[in-house]
C-alpha cells in the first residue's frame, strides 16, 4: 500500500519585492524565496506580505502566481511596491539598496493570516520585515500563534535592523538561522564567546532553541539540532550569484526537520540546495528533481 506524505504548511512573513539585478528584475524578498523553495521541496507554502496599488505590485503578484505560488495572503495598500537594487561583486556576493516605506512595511494581521499562522507547521521571519512598527507587530503576533517551527532567519541588512528586534525575535523563535558574518556581528552584542560550536550552543541554551543553523558561504555550514552537531564543508561550484542561497538553505532545513531527518542529512541536503541556487541567476531558482526529495 502506498503512503502519502503529510502536507506541511510553511509560511513566510515579511518583505516581498522586486530584486533589481544587474541582468534585470526578478521576484524576491526572503519570505517569498523561502516559500518558493519550500514549495519545491514538498510544502504547502504561503506568503504573508503586501504590495502597492501600482503596476509593479500587479506585475509582482502575477509573476509569483505564474511560478505557482499562492498569493491570496499578499495584501495591497497605498504604499509603493518594494524594490531592492542589487549589486554583485566579482564573487557574486550581493550588496542591497532597499527602498524605504514600502508596502510590506504596512502588513496588518488579517483573518486569513491569523488562520494560517495557527495552522502552520513552520513560519519563517527575519529582521527586515520588522523594520517598521505595523509589520513588526503583525509579525510577532503571527509567529507567536504558530504551534510548529518558528524560524528566525535574521538576514541582517545594514540600517534595517536593531538589537532589540533580534533579541525579541530570538525569544519568539525555536529555530535560528544566521550566516558567519551575522554571527560575528551579533556575538559581541549578545556576549557570545568561544568558537562557532560554543556560540551556537550558547544561543540554543539561552533562548531555548531546538536548532541553530550557521551558513559559511563557500566554507559550508553547521547545524545544531536537538543538541547534535553536524556540518558540511562546502563544495566548489561556478557561482553566478549568491542571492537567495540562504533562503534556499533555510527551506531545506525546515523541510528536513519536519520530515524527521537527522542533523547530518539535513545539513548535507541544505548545502546542496543552496549551492545549486548559487549556480543560477536570482533567488527563485528551479531545483532539479534529485534535490527536491
Amino acid at each position: 500500500m502506498q503512503t502519502t506524505e503529510p502536507s506541511f504548511l510553511c509560511v513566510g512573513i515579511g518583505e516581498v519585492l522586486w530584486d533589481q539585478l544587474p541582468g534585470g528584475s526578478a521576484p524576491g524578498g526572503a519570505p517569498a524565496n523561502f516559500a518558493w523553495h519550500a514549495q519545491q521541496l514538498g510544502a504547502d507554502a504561503r506568503i504573508v506580505s503586501a504590495v502597492g496599488r501600482d503596476a509593479p505590485g500587479a506585475s509582482l503578484v502575477a509573476e509569483l502566481s505564474r511560478w505557482g505560488l499562492r498569493t491570496d495572503t499578499i495584501g495591497c495598500n497605498e504604499h509603493p511596491t518594494g524594490a531592492v537594487a542589487v549589486s554583485l561583486d566579482r564573487t557574486g556576493s550581493p550588496t542591497y539598496q532597499i527602498r524605504e516605506h514600502a508596502a510590506w512595511d504596512h502588513v496588518g494581521p488579517t483573518t486569513e493570516a491569523r488562520s494560517l499562522a495557527a495552522q502552520a507547521h513552520a513560519i519563517c521571519f527575519g529582521t527586515l520585515g520588522q523594520r517598521a512598527p505595523t509589520s513588526r507587530q503583525t509579525c510577532r503576533e503571527l509567529v507567536a500563534a504558530c504551534p510548529g517551527l518558528r524560524v528566525f532567519d535574521c538576514n541582517l541588512r545594514q540600517g534595517h535592523w536593531s538589537l532589540p528586534v533580534v533579541e525579541e525575535s530570538l525569544r519568539l523563535a525555536n529555530v535560528f538561522k544566521l550566516n558567519s558574518e551575522e554571527l560575528e556581528t551579533l556575538a559581541p552584542l549578545l556576549g557570545l564567546r568561544g568558537d562557532d560550536e560554543q556560540r551556537m550552543r550558547a544561543l540554543a541554551d539561552r533562548y531555548g532553541l531546538r536548532a541553530v543553523a550557521l551558513t559559511r558561504a563557500a566554507a559550508g555550514s553547521a547545524l545544531l539540532l536537538d543538541a547534535a552537531l553536524a556540518g558540511h564543508g562546502g563544495s566548489p561550484v561556478d557561482v553566478v550569484d549568491t542571492v537567495g542561497a540562504g533562503d534556499a538553505w533555510c527551506a531545506a532545513l525546515v523541510m528536513g526537520i519536519l520530515r524527521g531527518h537527522d542533523a547530518q542529512r539535513i545539513a548535507t541536503h541544505a548545502q546542496s540546495v543552496a549551492s545549486f541556487t548559487c549556480t543560477r541567476r536570482g533567488a527563485m531558482v528551479e531545483l532539479p528533481p534529485d534535490l527536491r526529495g
